[in-house]
C-alpha cells in the first residue's frame, strides 16, 4: 500500500515539474558574443500558404561586457523574386549595451524586438511555378573583443630561486583556472615556460591553444576577406606585449578551423626573483553567424 502511495505523489510530482517545462518554440542560437533569438511562428516552421502574410521577428543577446556598436542583421530566402517573398537581402545595423557583470555573474543584454520588414509583411505569390520549398536565413555580423585572464602566473629568474608559494618554470592552464568571457572564440588551454637567459633576462613562452563555435565563422574586410583575428597577450602588472607566431602580420593570426595553436614570447627583465602577476589575452575579430530555418513548405493556394 506505501509503494502504491509514493508512486502516486511520484506521477503527480511529474506531472507538475511537466507543467513548469517550456513549450517557446522560439529558434535561440548558443555560439557566446551575441547570439540569436528567432521568435516562434516568424517566420512558420513547417509551411507557408500562397498569399499568406509572415515576418521575420528576432532579438538579438550580448553576453558581452562591452557595448556592440557595428552589428548587421540580414534576412533573404531562396526562391526567386519572380514569386515574391524577402526582396533581396533585407537589412538593418543594430547597436548593443553591454551585459552586465555583477560580482562575476554576466546578466545578458537583450535588444528590443527587431522586425523584418520594418512595415507590413512578406508574401509569396504565383508557388504554382513548381516551387515548392523555400529555406530563410538570418545572417548576423559583428565585431568583438573577448577577454581571458589568466591568474596567478608564476614568474622567477630561475630553477634556483626558492619560494614560499607553488612557482614553477613550467605551467599549465585550463578550465577554470582562465576567466574567459562568452564568446564564440574561447582560450582552451594555455602551456607556460619560462627559459632563463641570464643576466637578469627571462624568455616567456606561451603557449595557446584556441578554440571556435563550429557555428559561424571569423571574417574580414582586409586581406582579401580572410578569417583574421587580432591576439594581444599582455603581462598583467607591466603591461609588457608577447610577440605571437604564427601571424599574417604583426598581431593577426589567420583562424579558419575550429581549433588553433599560437606560440606567443615576450624577452623580460623581471622585476623580483620571483612574483605572482597574471596573463591578459585580447582577441579582436568579426565574427559572422548564418542561421537557417530549411525546408518550409510552400503551398498553393490562400488559407
Amino acid at each position: 500500500m506505501r509503494g502504491v502511495y509514493f508512486n502516486f505523489i511520484f506521477v503527480m510530482f511529474l506531472i507538475v515539474i511537466s507543467g513548469c517545462i517550456s513549450t517557446n518554440d522560439d529558434l535561440t542560437t548558443n555560439i557566446g558574443g551575441v547570439d540569436l533569438q528567432i521568435l516562434e511562428g516568424t517566420p512558420p516552421r513547417a509551411e507557408i500558404y500562397e498569399g499568406q502574410a509572415f515576418n521575420v521577428n528576432l532579438k538579438l543577446i550580448n553576453n558581452m561586457p562591452r557595448a556592440v556598436d557595428d552589428i548587421s542583421i540580414c534576412v533573404y530566402d531562396t526562391p526567386s523574386e519572380s514569386i515574391g517573398g524577402i526582396p533581396g537581402k533585407d537589412c538593418k545595423n543594430i547597436n548593443l549595451l553591454a551585459a552586465q557583470d555583477y560580482d562575476g555573474k554576466i546578466t545578458p543584454e537583450v535588444s528590443e524586438l527587431i522586425l523584418f520588414p520594418e512595415a507590413g509583411s512578406y508574401v509569396y505569390s504565383g508557388i504554382h511555378n513548381g516551387i515548392k520549398v523555400t529555406n530563410i536565413f538570418t545572417e548576423l555580423i559583428y565585431s568583438t573583443q573577448s577577454k581571458s585572464i589568466i591568474y596567478p602566473v608564476c614568474f622567477k629568474r630561475g630553477p634556483e630561486v626558492q619560494t614560499d608559494f607553488q612557482c614553477d618554470l613550467k605551467e599549465s592552464f585550463s578550465g577554470r583556472s582562465i576567466e574567459s568571457d562568452i564568446a564564440p572564440i574561447i582560450v582552451q588551454r594555455v602551456e607556460k615556460t619560462i627559459v632563463p637567459l641570464g643576466q637578469g633576462s627571462n624568455q616567456i613562452v606561451l603557449d595557446i591553444f584556441l578554440s571556435r563555435d563550429v557555428n559561424g565563422e571569423v571574417v574580414s574586410d582586409f586581406y582579401d576577406g580572410r578569417s583574421l583575428v587580432d591576439v594581444r597577450v599582455t603581462a598583467g602588472n607591466s603591461g609588457s606585449y608577447f610577440e605571437c607566431a604564427p601571424a599574417v602580420q604583426s598581431g593577426l593570426i589567420e583562424f579558419k578551423g575550429t581549433s588553433k595553436k599560437i606560440t606567443c614570447i615576450n624577452q623580460m627583465n623581471l622585476e623580483d626573483n620571483a612574483y605572482q602577476d597574471s596573463i591578459i589575452i585580447d582577441l579582436l575579430y568579426k565574427y559572422k553567424v548564418v542561421q537557417p530555418i530549411k525546408n518550409i513548405q510552400l503551398k498553393e493556394g490562400i488559407i
